[in-house]
């Protein structure tokens, strides 16, 4: 982890704004973890994780799209890009996902004014569609870590059950 925060530090000093710094990855590769302690380790830097832009349950149970929970058909794309370009303006509350309570959250966690970097996370940052790959304009070139975007969608695919797509 220790090159990874050097490799970091270093997109950091170029930044002339807030940076958004994207590990994606499939299910349960470990990003909810390695997120979380990259910005802990990192001085004035916050975490988001997608999972806070997902349909909330309740809206997936009206519209009888329970069974697709956590697929790119359940996540609000557009509010993630506005979110990420307002972020790069101004500092507030982001929203957050309650796994016990399954439900989303707003405004639950704060992005303090003084961070200038941000750790994002999530499944379908490298998604293949049209509205996802106009997220693209949001990372630094430099800013984007993790396995090749071809590698992680495949293999999101085949750990989600693809009926729920």
């Amino acid at each position: 982890m220790n090159g990874l925060l050097g490799d970091i530090e270093t997109i950091r000093k170029r930044a002339t704004h807030s940076k958004f710094f994207a590990v994606p990855g499939p299910p349960a590769s470990g990003k909810k973890t390695s997120g979380p302690k990259l910005a802990n380790r990192l001085t004035n830097c916050s975490y988001l994780c997608l999972d806070g832009v997902h349909l909330d349950n309740s809206i997936l149970i009206e519209k009888g799209l329970r069974n697709r929970q956590e697929s790119p058909t359940t996540s609000v794309v557009n509010g993630l890009a506005h979110l990420l370009q307002r972020l790069k303006k101004e500092k507030f509350y982001i929203p957050t996902y309650d796994r016990d309570k399954e439900h989303t959250i707003n405004c639950a966690c704060p992005i303090p004014g003084h961070d200038d970097l941000i750790i994002v996370e999530g499944n379908w940052l490298v998604f293949n569609e049209l509205i996802w790959q106009d997220l693209k304009i949001c990372w630094d070139p430099d800013g984007f870590r993790g396995n090749r975007p071809k590698i992680i969608e495949t293999k999101t695919y085949k750990t989600l059950d693809r009926s729920r797509f």
